[in-house]
């Protein structure tokens, strides 16, 4: 074996040019499935960094639909820490809270844990200490937080004089008491917490710490420390036990009804709940899918150079064979080249990996709540890497390997054509056609995504998005009640219209762009029958519809005398009329939300474009901010503007600063940066998709190019016959070139009768388009028919200046 590794390294040595495109070919694709795989292990594989990460279980209350991981609430807590003896259990909930930082306000996302929650997980502090449970049993008495390292370093330059001063969350003191270890986030690896306070702090906060102590408010999510010697089971058992007898002591609460019996779960600590698990497979195979299929092309590829090197090596195979070797022994031999080729592709896509895990781990990610990924290498990316590159060396190698073997000795010596050359050549073009195949797939689902991508871009419910600026507010961590929300809202939207370059200013619930929207169940008049239906619906306040450019079709808009006390009114969109009155005016007519009032539709609006799924719009209720006194206050201002951005932020920024300082601006931004922030996981699948399918498509061109030129070196002799009897040079270009055309005419259509099954997958990732959109298919297959061409034309150029003297005298 270490003859044959020295020999294979000096083989790969001596053909540097072989050697450096196969390697170059497969690393990308390695790389590219290692990076993928690297991104899986750092959200499902990689344990906590905690002490004895394997006894640590969590402990869920799910939903019917497993949609929820919120467990008990805080009484149920503490009672089931005093009525189990399965071991310690720490309980955590979100918290967000204004901080102010360099003169400007920011909104930041920590963790609400209870005192023992340092002590269980064993995590020790990088700086300063960690918060006690003796600074979690009176309410509001132990005022400390402790900061995420990097959090830390991030926001305060890891300055360790912090520790002993205050920050203000919320618009209250809180003293640095520490920071938490480098790498360490929290009970889920992605869950990235800014800073982590003591429960009992939830008045400062939370937005109702009344509420939130409440017996009826779910709210905490659970983590426990089995003791030595307690199973998984019997921890399952125990709590099951626990949660039937809250059930049956405080049916008042209405949790039986609620979550349908279903007890408590027992989880391994960091597991996801079902329904996001599933969506994460599901980008996961679908990543992996695409970059698996790059490898497949990038082996194949070298797969076929290595027949090819297979047949310029008869007279060495038939030379070992003459003195004595075994067809086995070369048989090992030549996979052991194959596979050490395999492995230096490994090592090149493993550099590859590193610099592709850090490049994804600085895209920021739009969502509410912090998301951190850990995406460096540990011994699974290692060990993943290793065995796909023997694994994929030996399977793609030894078909190489067995027709090398099978040279004929006789023929060989007497430098004459093999018997298994023609065997060779078909199994070159097999791997060909595969790689165009596969290759086809590939485009055929970056088109989609790019179509669908383009489509996504005019998902907006008015005109011109990006002169509609929006930014989410949320006074209620600072106290405010819905009545003192609602006039701070309009100070502020007064004050904003007074402004040069403002032109129209409105509050809403939110801009609904997305999957959907808020549903309620709303009963109309004029349809008894129907009973209750389901139906999305958004708050908005005066002059929503003309900030955001939304066209009224009739009736008219809220106003300001739209408000508590007065009738109960409402706006449609079209597709509501088309549904319930499509032969009569809305106008005047009546619905009902749950047991509210009944409320008289006033005006109707355009449908607008909101819905990335694509499908017709559905019919759609904006009730009046001013009428519905217990809507949260936390709102959406968009504002239309005129002149420069940065100007009009700085503006808003400055206003909402005078009516409360504490008051930070949640993820400002144009209505068209929003529509980006939407799509982002359709952005980056198709980019990705798209720039796969591109490389992939380069593979193919080189598979076609590198077989044809073989081609034709095997047939100078036949080329120079037909060229002595009167084949022109026009003759041989058609010739070789309708070889290469009809490789990729085979390749196509296997490609496309793939790409038909696989993008049925891809139909929840595409809007505004089918799956079997047959532009996107005939394109990409034109496309690839004419790179078959080019790639051809070189090498058939080349076999059109055959000089028949000099082919026919090498006979």
């Amino acid at each position: 074996m270490l003859e044959d590794i020295r020999y294979g390294a000096r083989m790969l040595v001596k053909n540097r040019g072989f050697t450096l495109v196969a390697a170059l070919s497969l690393a990308i694709g390695i790389g590219a499935t290692t990076t993928v795989f690297s991104l899986l292990n750092a959200m499902l594989l990689r344990p906590i960094p905690v002490r004895d990460a394997a006894s640590l279980v969590s402990v869920n209350k799910p939903g019917p639909d497993g949609s929820t991981i919120h467990t008990l609430s805080h009484p149920d807590y503490l009672d089931l820490r005093a009525r189990t003896d399965i071991g310690e259990i720490v309980a955590w909930t979100e918290a967000a809270a204004s901080l102010e930082l360099n003169g400007q306000v920011e909104q930041v996302y920590g963790m609400l844990a209870s005192g023992n929650y340092f002590p269980v997980l064993g995590v020790r502090p990088a700086l300063g200490r960690l918060f006690t449970p003796d600074e979690d049993r009176v309410p509001d008495e132990h005022p400390v937080a402790v900061l995420s390292f990097a959090f830390w370093q991030s926001r305060f330059g890891s300055d360790s004089s912090l520790i002993g001063r205050s920050v203000d969350l919320n618009g209250h003191p809180f003293t640095v008491i520490g920071v938490t270890p480098k790498g360490f986030t929290s009970t889920y690896s992605a869950f990235a917490p800014a800073f982590y306070a003591p429960l009992m702090m939830q008045a400062q906060l939370l937005a109702r710490p009344g509420i939130s102590m409440s017996r009826g408010h779910s709210n905490l999510k659970l983590t426990a420390r089995l003791k030595p010697g307690v199973t998984r089971d019997q921890a399952q058992a125990a709590f099951s036990v626990f949660d039937r007898q809250l059930e049956a002591a405080y049916p008042e609460t209405g949790q039986t009804s609620k979550v349908a019996n279903l007890g408590l779960e027992v989880a391994p600590v960091g597991t996801y709940p079902s329904n996001m698990l599933i969506g994460l497979l599901g980008v996961a195979a679908l990543m992996l899918g695409i970059v698996g299929s790059v490898l497949l092309i990038a082996c194949a590829n070298v797969a076929g150079m290595l027949l090819a090197r297979a047949t310029v090596r008869r007279r060495e195979m038939a030379v070992r064979l003459a003195v004595g070797a075994t067809r086995g022994r070369l048989i090992r031999q030549l996979l052991t080249e194959s596979t050490l080729l395999f492995l230096v592709a490994g090592t090149s896509g493993m550099l590859l990996t590193l610099w592709l895990t850090r490049l994804v781990a600085a895209i920021p990610v739009p969502v509410a709540i912090p998301f951190a990924l850990d995406t460096q290498v540990d011994w699974r990316v290692l060990g993943f890497t290793l065995v796909l590159a023997l694994g994929t060396g030996i399977v793609f190698g030894l078909a190489p390997a067995l027709e090398a073997a099978r040279t004929d000795l006789q023929s060989a010596l007497k430098d004459v054509a093999s018997a298994g050359g023609g065997r060779r050549s078909r199994i070159r073009q097999a791997f060909v056609v595969g790689q165009v195949s596969l290759s086809l797939v590939l485009l055929v689902g970056a088109g989609l995504f790019a179509r669908a991508l383009r489509y996504g871009q005019t998902v907006y419910p008015g005109r011109d998005p990006e002169t509609v600026l929006t930014a989410t507010l949320n006074p209620e961590p600072l106290g405010y009640t819905a009545p003192q929300a609602r006039l701070l809202y309009q100070r502020l939207t007064e004050n904003l219209e007074a402004l040069p370059g403002v032109e129209a200013v409105s509050m809403a619930r939110g801009v609904h762009i997305g999957m959907g929207w808020a549903n309620t169940s709303m009963a109309v008049e004029d349809a008894p029958e129907l009973g209750d239906m389901q139906t999305e619906t958004n708050v908005v306040a005066p002059r929503y519809f003309e900030t955001l450019g939304v066209r009224l079709v009739s009736g008219r808009d809220f106003t300001s005398t739209d408000r508590e006390g007065s009738p109960r009114v409402v706006i449609i969109n079209e597709a509501m009329v088309r549904r319930f009155w499509p032969n009569a005016s809305p106008l005047g007519k009546r619905v009902r939300f749950g047991d509210d009032k009944w409320a008289e539709v006033i005006g109707v609006v355009e449908d607008g474009r909101h819905r990335i799924a694509g499908q017709a719009a559905p019919p759609f209720v904006y009730r009046a901010y001013l009428q519905i006194s217990s809507e949260s206050p936390d709102m959406t201002l968009v504002l239309r503007f005129r002149g420069d951005k940065a100007g009009v932020l700085a503006d808003l920024r400055r206003e909402t600063k005078a009516l409360d300082a504490r008051l930070p601006l949640q993820s400002p931004m144009t209505l068209a940066a929003a529509v980006e922030t939407v799509t982002l996981p359709w952005r980056v699948a198709g980019s990705i998709a798209q720039g796969f399918g591109i490389l992939g498509l380069a593979l193919a061109a080189l598979g076609i190019y590198g077989l044809v030129a073989y081609t034709v070196s095997q047939r100078t002799r036949e080329i120079g016959v037909r060229v002595a009897l009167g084949a022109g040079p026009r003759d041989i270009r058609q010739l070789v070139v309708g070889h290469g055309v009809r490789l990729a005419v085979f390749g196509v259509a296997i490609g496309l009768a793939l790409s038909f099954a696989v993008t049925r997958a891809l139909s929840a990732f595409l809007f505004g388009i089918s799956a079997s959109d047959p532009l996107t298919y005939i394109g990409t297959a034109t496309v690839l028919a004419m790179v078959a061409v080019a790639a051809s034309y070189i090498p058939a150029r080349n076999a059109g200046r055959t000089d028949p003297l000099v082919a026919l005298r090498q006979d």
